[in-house]
């Protein structure tokens, strides 16, 4: 018998683009189900100038490198500086 506070173990799988099941909105089984969002393989390079003006450095920044992950229901939080490197 399981309780509540068992450990839920999601196994991560790699997927091609044509590989994700379709989803059938007129089926009522399928809409009273939670939501779950994954996210794979996700990058975020930007280009950085610093210096004085007739001497700037131009540098390409990788803020994120192969980032995946599963978001469950419950809570869930994405952290990080104040500088808007978060919201891709």
């Amino acid at each position: 018998m399981s309780s509540s506070n068992d450990p839920i173990v999601i196994p991560m799988i790699e997927r091609r683009q044509g590989d994700l099941p379709e989803t059938n909105t007129s089926d009522p089984e399928t809409l009273t189900k939670e939501a779950v969002l994954s996210f794979h393989n996700i990058s975020y390079r930007e280009t950085v100038q610093s210096g004085f003006p007739l001497r700037q450095q131009t540098r390409v920044m990788e803020r994120l490198s192969s980032i995946s992950g599963i978001m469950g229901p419950g809570l869930n939080a994405i952290m990080g500086p104040q500088d808007g490197s978060r919201s891709l």
